[in-house]
């Protein structure tokens, strides 16, 4: 929800410090600066719901894991 909402700040606490999201056509955003102005550059004339399903965490070790899922995301333009 903080994603669809656009709030940034509150999205990028939901990674690690070193966390990264990674968006198939638009590359990889690691840290929360990173990942905050990604969700700042979007386009804000469109409402979107993403859809998250099939999400697998894989533990490396005490201290580390990855992860990952798919997404169906929706988007509707709003005309002003």
């Amino acid at each position: 929800m903080t994603r669809d909402s656009f709030d940034s700040t509150a999205h990028a606490q939901l990674f690690t410090s070193n966390g990264s999201v990674v968006i198939s056509s638009k590359g990889k955003h690691t840290g929360h600066e990173a990942i905050a102005k990604r969700i700042d550059g979007i386009t804000r004339n469109r409402t979107t719901m993403h859809i998250m399903s099939s999400s697998q965490i894989d533990v490396i070790d005490s201290t580390h894991a990855t992860g990952s899922h798919y997404a169906i995301v929706g988007l509707q333009t709003i005309n002003s």
